[in-house]
């Protein structure tokens, strides 16, 4: 065979791996991956369910084996080398690096958007170099070449090596596949039963089996030989010293940035909260640093979405090679490591476990649950995904728009001072799955739960009916409730606070399945929730409850607001509003309850209470009582720092801290976060004017009943008239369910 016979050969090889693969790859597109996934992503995008440079990325995947054809037909239809460098220096390249960021990095990092931005300006800068070569004509752009290309060389050596620990492994499966003759066997069925979808996905596979194999060569040697063609150009232009020092420039500056961004903020976070910090100043030391710990705890709770697998898990090179040459475990070992060192960009360094141990210290250290708190971030990763099911389901998580709030009607019935409210709700769930709706809500003052119950239909009569109990079996029996497979109707109602409650009910049943409605069934598709309590009347009229936090539930203005058998509208961002209007003006009056054995309750009015708050109570009718005044010190009072001195000085002002119970007085306890008694910062202050509140350090999370414990641990024998607790809302998530019956 002479050396034009090879040619022709050869070209014509080039010209059939360029075109059958493009062939192929654009008939499976456009007719399976457009249509399955393109168009619901772009529905998804627009409904604002997708980020947008998914679907930017999206059309590049589409585009560019079509815009590649179109090239290599219009500009290179007569040069088949030319259509290889195209092909494995541009259009394999862009179009893997289109499929790992839709498909594997949901999120980007510092670290793996240096590394994936330089891949794809190398990669553009290449397809430049194929269509138009050097210019010599333009100085910035020669520059701006010198730096792409070397940048070039760095990146097909990593690219190179990193795509060489998969290649071997697949090159031994696919020669032991190969002679083995089982692709013969699908072939023929694919051929004798007219299977052509069939045909064409195995004729792609092995297409792209042969392009897999030869791509670390073929990509490192198109590379490192543009690189070389460039800076060779350039030296001859402006000097090979030059070219050498504008080299080594951009090299340097790279690395630099590589090693300052590949640092993974989580390390130093647990570092740092590893402790309990046991001084004032340790825990200043550790606030000043809340930047850094916030940054890492949220980067360690979202590793699943910013890389591939932690460091810990990923073991998948070791398998491939113990399974295809049965090598021994020390160099399988040894392969891993090495290639977990090339991809440490992308990979996080820790355990699985870090999840909810980030969410945990989070807690503790900023007193407030971390997906709370970073909202803005977690719907970012959650978003983050060109499978638009799960983009969705992630926003319906993080957005709690799981059941529609479609029914709500209040009606009351007024006693003179005080009334009996009811509030009845029907939830309709619009998933597939059973939901459970929560609400966080504070009572008014002095208002008082007297029931709840759960139904499936609007008949009273079926309802099913509440029961008291204490808070740790109450929980028990719900939590097993939730877990069964057909669970009985429950609803949970706690109180958390002195008069914030956390309701949860389920299960809010989906909607029929197909096959349930050719069957007819009859199952209940919808949930109905009563709720009441007795409330007393204010200024503004009757009041209800207000709102904190919502879980899964929503509504819109197509929900339906009834009042006293009424419809309202002009509300519906809210949950309820403020107060129910009040007939007639009605005066505050005395309620008694006679109980057994003669005892009595009675309540009155207390005229001496004025309405414009504490500051100006007058307390003359409290005489020779004693006090304990327990302050909250979590984190989350801080924000409080203000009030809580405000507080203290109005102490003060009405003599508590003069250590004569002629007009009063008060014992101060100071909590701790930290649990250890023996470390602990609780304290007690016998005198109040002791005490300055600018000196405090609010850290950690506190929930009030370790406030209580802590109080009780201290306050020895002393005898107190009441118990005052200066704290702020908190963050009743943060507490622990109590599983103990008792």
């Amino acid at each position: 065979m002479n050396q034009k016979s090879l040619k022709q050969i050869l070209d014509v090889s080039f010209y059939s791996i360029f075109l059958l693969w493009n062939l192929m790859f654009i008939t499976v597109v456009y007719i399976g991956i457009l249509p399955i996934i393109g168009i619901p992503l772009i529905r998804g995008t627009f409904d604002g369910a997708v980020p947008v440079d998914f679907l930017v990325t999206f059309v590049a995947l589409i585009s560019v084996p079509t815009v590649c054809t179109v090239i290599g037909a219009w500009r290179l239809s007569k040069q088949p080398r030319e259509l290889m460098r195209l092909f494995y220096g541009v259009e394999a390249p862009l179009f893997a690096w289109c499929l790992i960021r839709l498909f594997l990095i949901r999120e980007f990092t510092t670290v793996s958007t240096l590394v994936l931005g330089t891949v794809l300006f190398c990669i553009l800068a290449f397809a430049a170099e194929v269509l138009w070569g050097y210019n010599s004509n333009r100085k910035p752009v020669a520059w701006l070449q010198l730096i792409a290309h070397t940048l070039m060389l760095l990146t097909s050596v990593y690219v190179g090596v990193l795509l060489l620990f998969y290649v071997v492994p697949a090159a031994g499966a696919f020669i032991q596949s190969f002679f083995k003759f089982q692709w013969l066997e699908n072939l023929w069925l694919s051929w004798s039963y007219i299977d052509i979808i069939g045909l064409l996905m195995l004729l792609l596979f092995g297409f792209s089996i042969t392009l897999f194999l030869g791509m670390p060569s073929a990509f490192t040697a198109l590379y490192v030989h543009s690189g070389q063609r460039i800076l060779r150009a350039f030296a001859r232009q402006y000097g090979r010293n030059r070219a050498i020092q504008g080299a080594l420039a951009v090299v340097t500056v790279w690395i630099i940035m590589f090693f300052s961004l590949n640092v993974q903020a989580q390390v130093e976070a647990f570092k740092l909260l590893e402790n309990y910090p046991k001084t004032n100043s340790d825990r200043q030391a550790l606030i000043a640093k809340s930047d850094v710990i916030r940054t890492g705890l949220v980067n360690a709770n979202l590793f699943p979405y910013r890389y591939l697998s932690s460091r810990e898990d990923n073991n998948h090179i070791y398998a491939m090679y113990k399974d295809v040459f049965d090598l021994p475990d020390s160099l399988c070992e040894f392969l891993q490591n090495s290639y977990n060192l090339v991809m440490s960009p992308f990979l996080y360094k820790g355990s699985r476990d870090d999840v909810q141990k980030a969410q945990q210290l989070y807690g503790e250290f900023f007193d407030t649950p971390l997906q709370k708190a970073e909202r803005k971030s977690v719907q970012h990763a959650l978003q983050s995904t060109a499978i638009i099911d799960q983009a969705k389901a992630g926003l319906l998580n993080i957005d709690q728009k799981r059941v529609w709030l479609r029914k709500q009607e209040v009606t009351l019935d007024a006693h003179g001072d005080w009334a009996d409210v009811e509030i009845y709700e029907v939830y309709d769930n619009k998933t597939t799955d059973v939901e459970e709706v929560l609400y966080y809500f504070s009572l008014p003052e002095g208002a008082a739960i007297t029931g709840l119950w759960l139904g499936e239909t609007d008949d009273r009569n079926q309802r099913f009916p509440f029961q008291v109990s204490p808070r740790g079996a109450a929980q028990q029996v719900y939590n097993s409730q939730v877990r069964r497979s057909r669970p009985v109707d429950p609803a949970l109602l706690e109180q958390v606070g002195p008069r914030n409650y956390r309701l949860r009910a389920f299960p809010v049943p989906p909607p029929l399945y197909s096959w349930e409605k050719r069957n007819g069934s009859d199952r209940a598709t919808e949930m109905h929730l009563w709720l009441t309590y007795k409330v007393m009347r204010q200024e503004k009229g009757w009041p209800l409850p207000e709102l904190n936090e919502q879980r899964n539930i929503f509504w819109t203005n197509r929900t339906k607001r009834i009042r006293n058998g009424k419809v309202k509208r002009g509300f519906s961002d809210n949950w309820l509003e403020a107060y129910l209007p009040a007939d007639e003006t009605q005066q505050p009056m005395v309620h008694q309850v006679n109980l057994g054995d003669g005892y009595r309750i009675s309540a009155k009015p207390l005229d001496l209470l004025q309405k414009s708050g504490i500051g100006n109570t007058n307390l003359s009718t409290l005489k020779d009582k004693r006090f304990a005044v327990i302050l909250d010190s979590s984190r989350s009072m801080a924000a409080q720092a203000s009030q809580v001195k405000q507080t203290f000085t109005w102490l003060q002002q009405q003599g508590f801290a003069d250590q004569s119970l002629t007009n009063n007085d008060a014992d101060l306890y100071i909590t701790d976060a930290i649990d250890n008694p023996i470390e602990a910062q609780a304290k007690r202050i016998d005198d109040i004017s002791d005490f300055n509140p600018a000196q405090i350090t609010f850290y950690g999370s506190i929930q009030p009943e370790q406030m209580l414990q802590q109080f009780e641990q201290l306050r020895g024998n002393t005898p107190y008239d009441g118990i005052l607790l200066v704290s702020d809302q908190g963050s009743y998530e943060l507490s622990e369910d109590n599983n103990n019956v008792a």
